[in-house]
């Protein structure tokens, strides 16, 4: 089962936690729910999945312990059961805290138990993969296949020279047919960049019509790990991946989204912009903001704003550089600014002016790209969208502070441009609100 796929089932079965709210409090003799049901089950549906969303209880891997979870849900269930008289009596409608008492206990106790069946059955379901490529690629992705907990890892094949070094392998392409039998294989991966050999072609075809599943590594990537391999990527990929027809339409969806959000939130933000602002005068002397150039859309540069967090001519020595986990070069306040994210919040006048959006790839300055477009290529396709305030990279990789994170964050920027969608930006939005309600800075 896919990790997507997974979360959506979860996400209905937990829709049955509303049904058991409105059924206690029926039971308990309140709710008069006949004239606002729908509204009050929408309202409710939506806040639910938000909390468990936000505390990370849709993340069934193998890091999670049972402990972990069951604390996870506990807090989910009871954030939601806190708002639940407010939602009520925003509809005018009837309630007893005795019910909603007895709907959270029942609640936590269902959510960690579907949790835990789930992920049992998807372990005992899991589809044996064969990986078919030459030594050197199988070396340095065999890690990357054995973190999916959805696969059985069976082993390697080889189409060129043999690889006796390799763990798990399996021998070369021509035994194929026999691996396959042998150990009820289901699932062939094949990593391998360059042709492959017509004979191999042939018979990858028929096996595929007699029901296996065939997928280049760069799928596996984007289903598994959210981003794009560029060493498995050329040209004719993009040409082929990146026609892009509907974003134009999207574009101008998040931008009307972008002006709206981005209005409200600087309202909203205002006084804790001014709390901000004053203890980073008592903290950090010195002028309150800090401008910079940066590229934007279509490599146009335009001016972005953020709270001052490192101390006064921080990079007159050193130039442009890499912003870095723990920078010596930023304030004690600094340090906190930047783990909650309050440094970026005169970046709200950005996505209002519309020099950014709230989600996107992150902007650089024109100094690093230069030198990064050198060694990376398809670098220039993060300018395809503005840049944002948060973005898929930033929610996956901590700093680019040299030239191998910023191609990890280039992989992610480039399966976010590809996957672009209004669903996915709301994800991104929501998985920024659990990195700083959990303090982890990107």
């Amino acid at each position: 089962m896919y990790p997507q796929h997974r979360s959506y089932l979860l996400a209905c079965f937990d829709l049955f936690i509303v049904v058991v709210v409105w059924w206690i409090q029926k039971w308990l003799g309140h709710g008069s729910w006949q004239t606002n049901f729908w509204s009050i089950f929408l309202v409710l549906s939506i806040t639910s999945i938000g909390f468990l969303y936000v505390l990370d209880t849709y993340h069934l891997g193998r890091d999670r312990s049972k402990a972990k979870i069951l604390i996870l849900i506990t807090i989910a269930s009871g954030g939601f059961h806190i708002v639940l008289p407010f939602i009520f009596r925003a509809f005018d409608t009837s309630f007893s805290l005795a019910a909603i008492t007895i709907s959270f206990l029942i609640s936590t106790i269902y959510l960690f138990c579907i949790r835990t069946v789930l992920s049992r059955i998807s372990s005992y379901q899991k589809g044996n993969l064969i990986v078919i490529g030459e030594e050197k690629e199988l070396e340095w992705t065999q890690k990357f296949y054995a973190n999916i907990s959805e696969f059985k890892l069976v082993g390697f094949v080889t189409i060129e020279a043999s690889a006796s070094t390799i763990p798990n392998y399996l021998g070369h392409v021509d035994k194929l047919s026999e691996l396959i039998e042998q150990y009820q294989v289901d699932t062939i991966c094949i990593s391998y960049r360059k042709l492959l050999p017509e004979s191999l072609s042939k018979q990858l075809l028929s096996m595929k019509l007699k029901g296996l599943t065939i997928v280049s590594f760069s799928e596996f990537c984007q289903s598994f790990g959210g981003y794009i391999p560029l060493e498995y990527i050329n040209e004719q990929w993009f040409l082929k991946n990146f026609g892009l027809p509907h974003l134009p339409f999207l574009l101008h969806i998040k931008r009307l989204l972008d002006v709206c959000f981005g209005f409200i939130g600087l309202i909203l933000l205002c006084p804790t912009m001014l709390v901000v602002a004053i203890i980073n005068q008592f903290y950090n002397p010195g002028p309150l903001l800090y401008s910079q150039m940066r590229v934007g859309l279509y490599s146009k540069e335009f001016r972005l704003f953020k709270f001052r967090s490192m101390s006064v001519d921080a990079e007159k020595k050193g130039g442009a550089q890499w912003a870095q986990e723990g920078d010596d070069r930023a304030t004690a306040w600094g340090h906190f600014m930047r783990q909650t994210h309050l440094d970026e919040l005169p970046q709200m006048w950005n996505v209002l002016i519309g020099n950014m959006s709230l989600v996107g790839p992150r902007p650089e300055r024109r100094e690093i790209i230069q030198k990064i477009e050198v060694e990376l290529p398809f670098y220039e396709l993060r300018h395809l969208i503005k840049p944002g305030i948060t973005g898929w990279a930033q929610m996956n990789i901590h700093y680019a502070d040299s030239l191998l994170t910023s191609k990890r964050k280039l992989e992610y920027d480039l399966f976010y441009i590809r996957r672009l969608s209004l669903i996915f930006d709301l994800i991104i939005i929501v998985k920024t609100v659990r990195v700083i309600l959990f303090s982890r800075g990107r």
